[in-house]
Formats: C-alpha cells, structure tokens, sequence
C-alpha cells in the first residue's frame, strides 16, 4: 500500500469531517414571521399595504425570503437579512376587484380580510354666505360631506371659482360619518363669482360703492321746501351719506334739516337732523334697496347740508 496515498486520504477525510463539524456546530439564523397587519376590510380596486413583521430567533445572521399569500396563492417575495435578534418590517400592496373573504398569510401567520363596495360620498348642502360682499371681505363656502358606503375612504374635493381651480382638499371618513368644509374666499375684484365643487354649484357677487351724484347747499332761514334734480338708481342697494353742520348766529333759532326721498311722488324714506342751540355737526348713512329715479325735497334753516348718493354695484 502507498502509504503517501493513505496519509492524504486521511488528510482529506479530517477536512471534510471538520467541514461538516463546523456547519453543524455554527450558529443558525432562524427568521419567522411575528404578525402581519392589514385592515380586517378593504375596498374594491384600492390597493391597501401589508404589513409583515419577521424577526430572527436563531443564533446568527441570515437571510431569507419571505412570501406573501392571498388564499394559498403568492403574490409576492421579499428577500430580508437580519442580524441575531433584529426585527424588520416588510411592506407588500394587496388589491382585489371582486367582493369577499381572503386568507392572507406568511409564514405560521394568517390573517382574513374582507373586500367590500368602494366608498361612496355625497355632497350636498352648498351654502355661501354672504352671497353679496364688498371688496375684500371673507366669504365663506360650506359644503356637507358623508361616506355613505361600507368602508373608509378618502374623496378627493376640488373647488372652482369662475372655472378656475381654486383649491384642493383630501377628505377621509369612516363609514357613515360626515363633516363639513369650509372655504374662506376674500376677492378685491368687484364682479359675480360662480361656484363648483362636487357637483353643486352657486355664487356671490362682490359689489363696491360707486358715486351716482352730490347735491349740497346752505339753508339760512326757514324758506319752504326745495327740490333737487332726479336721478337714476340701477342697482337695488344704494345710500345717502349725508352731512350737515347748523349754526345759528343769532342763536334765536334751532338749526334743523329735513329731506325726504320721492319715488314716483311717493315718499319712501326720510331724515330729521337737529341741533342744540350751540349747534354743531351731524352725518350718517341712509341706505335703500330700490331702482328706478328719485328726487329728494329738502327743507332747514341755519344749516350747511351734503348729501352724497352711492350705489351698490359689481364695477
């Protein structure tokens, strides 16, 4: 026998028996899966994340693929490493189009969920107040809105002012439950506006005040009623800003100024302004809400009188 043979047979066989020593006696990584987290429901056709928790029990680092299961059937696989102890957390989407029950599973961990209708929304309730502003004041826009389907869901809720986009909101509620939205708008445009969102629409007019015409003069002693020229209103809110200072020189009378607003010889509205015997000054605001032509009869004595005329108008 070739005893040089026989030593590297024996040699060989030491390394091969040290080999496999080694490995049986090396730590092994023993990855499992701990939970898995998905909604119990899930709407049709939305995809919904999953989550799976896999941690390694064993005595050494490794690596291993880890399946996701829909009723038996995978999916998808995620190959994790994970050092003596470490947990880790794997995402995965799951969708199904049909209704019902599904199985998913990982592992020793199974978890059912069920697929239902889609959230439903309806929008309802538009309410715009004040439908008519100045410039620069706020308008509020309120809008309801209630998932009435089975599940939670998220409405996307676009809002269009003259059929520009003016904002967009993501909206997400249980199942049967509602809220308001409100939307505050501020426009320094005079002009009307128009409103669209979900569906409904309406709109508010931002107005300013605009002179129509000025009448002004002094009354020095009680002489009968004077007439100013007619003139036109073509919108249905309009003022008089009126203004008077009386004085009586003499200060044997009080100061006092009438007038009164015609339409088709009727008297519609009116002011009495009187002084003290020092006199002084005294001004305010007499609003309407009519069109057409007017005319105001006037009347005082001792008295330096403006009345100022303004309409409510979009420009």
């Amino acid at each position: 026998m070739d005893m040089k043979k026989v030593g590297i047979s024996i040699v060989i066989l030491i390394i091969v028996l040290g080999t496999v020593i080694y490995l049986i006696a090396k730590p092994q990584p023993d990855i499992q899966v701990q939970d898995i987290n998905v909604p119990e429901e899930v709407p049709a056709g939305e995809s919904v994340n999953v989550e799976i928790i896999v941690k390694n029990l064993g005595g050494g680092r490794g690596s291993q693929e880890v399946p996701l299961k829909v009723d038996g059937r995978e999916i998808d696989l995620i190959d994790v490493s994970l050092e003596v102890n470490e947990s880790q957390t794997l995402s995965f989407q799951f969708v199904e189009d049909d209704l019902g029950n599904y199985k998913l599973s990982s592992g020793k961990v199974s978890r059912t969920v069920e697929v239902l209708p889609p959230a439903e929304f309806e929008i309802s309730d538009l309410e715009i107040s004040p439908e008519k502003a100045e410039t620069g004041e706020k308008v509020a826009v309120l809008v309801d809105i209630k998932n009435v389907g089975e599940v939670k869901g998220t409405k996307t809720l676009e809002l269009f002012v003259n059929g520009d986009l003016e904002e967009v909101r993501e909206v997400t509620l249980d199942s049967g439950s509602e809220t308001t939205e409100t939307y505050n708008l501020v426009k320094g445009v005079p002009g009307s506006y128009s409103i669209d969102i979900g569906g409904l629409s309406g709109n508010f007019n931002v107005l300013d005040w605009k002179k129509v015409t000025e009448f002004g003069g002094r009354h020095i002693t009680f002489d009968g009623v004077e007439e100013t020229d007619s003139f036109k209103i073509k919108g249905e809110e309009w003022q008089i800003n009126w203004r008077v200072e009386g004085d009586d020189p003499m200060g044997d009378y009080t100061a006092f100024f009438d007038f009164s607003i015609y339409y088709d010889d009727e008297e519609i509205k009116g002011e009495i302004i009187s002084f003290p015997e020092e006199g002084g000054v005294k001004e305010g605001t007499l609003k309407l809400e009519k069109r057409g032509e007017f005319k105001i009869l006037h009347l005082g004595q001792f008295v330096d009188w403006n009345l100022e005329i303004e309409e409510y108008v979009y420009k």
